[in-house]
């Protein structure tokens, strides 16, 4: 169920935390082919800057927060 809400607004993550999709592709294209080792350059895995104040923590709490209410309060279909 879980999974299901960080799918539906897994756009809404890569928007506001776009490191974050670097990671998981990465960690993703590890655990397809694990006898492939994949050079890949430090400075990728350094934080981009966001335009606005909040830091990449502080969004990926309030994200937490809507995912849970969604669980407590499902969409009716």
């Amino acid at each position: 169920m879980l999974v299901d809400v960080i799918r539906t607004s897994n756009v809404h993550i890569m928007k506001m935390v776009p490191w974050l999709h670097n990671r998981i592709r990465i960690e993703h294209s590890l655990m397809a082919d694990k006898t492939q080792t994949l050079s890949i350059p430090q400075k990728s895995f350094q934080p981009k800057l966001v335009a606005h104040s909040s830091s990449p923590s502080t969004e990926l709490r309030q994200l937490s927060l809507i995912a849970s209410r969604r669980l407590a309060n499902p969409p009716l279909a």
